[in-house]
């Protein structure tokens, strides 16, 4: 057998450059996957803390309006609604207290700098202008609806002066965008006690009003 068929035969240059060529491709490939894993997970990540943020905002305004007392018109606690404002005493402020009492909050619906929608709330004897933002909307029309007894839905509350509501049922922050169509939040108040109990008939059925 010849020395030269034992000896062991080596790469040449261009076996070399093929295996870097290959090698390189699969990191580039390799770095190209990770790279859009990594925004795929920044992305959900930040869905993830948008979406909270909405839910809580959204059970604060539903727990805060909720809470809202009924009072007789002129007392001063009595519960008044507009389209983009809405002032109450509640017993589920925002901020907590050492003693629960009612607390007379404001809860705005105003623009900010920069063309977007601020839900704030203020507490009654607060600083002149300090307002906690409770949500922020980048586009669309909102408003308060306040839905009644008979289901009307309204912007404005109290009802005449001769009606003896003075709690609407439900209140709506109706959100109307391009992108998402109409989103409401909603808000269930408690049984104004100055009218009559709604029937229901022994099977848990709510008739409703007639």
């Amino acid at each position: 057998m010849n020395r030269s068929s034992m000896q062991t035969r080596g790469f040449t240059l261009v076996e070399v450059l093929v295996a870097l060529v290959i090698t390189s491709l699969l990191v580039s490939i390799l770095m190209g996957s990770l790279y859009y894993l990594f925004r795929v997970e920044d992305s959900l990540r930040d869905e993830i803390v948008v979406r909270e943020s909405e839910l809580r905002s959204k059970a604060w305004f539903g727990e805060i309006v909720g809470g809202c007392l009924p009072a007789e018109g002129g007392s001063g606690s009595e519960f008044v609604g507009r389209a983009r404002e809405l002032v109450c005493d509640t017993v589920a402020p925002l901020r907590p207290q050492e003693i629960t009492a009612p607390q007379r909050i404001t809860l705005s619906l105003q623009r900010g700098k920069d063309g977007s929608t601020e839900l704030t709330y203020r507490e009654q004897g607060g600083k002149p202008g300090q307002a906690a933002i409770i949500a922020v909307f980048p586009e669309g029309d909102f408003q308060f609806v306040y839905v009644g007894i008979k289901k009307n839905e309204l912007d404005t509350w109290p009802l005449a002066r001769k009606d003896p509501e003075t709690l609407p049922r439900r209140v709506l922050l109706r959100i109307k965008t391009r992108q998402h169509g109409d989103v409401e939040w909603m808000a269930l108040l408690r049984a104004d006690p100055w009218l009559e109990p709604i029937f229901k008939n022994p099977f848990g059925i709510d008739p409703g009003p007639q």
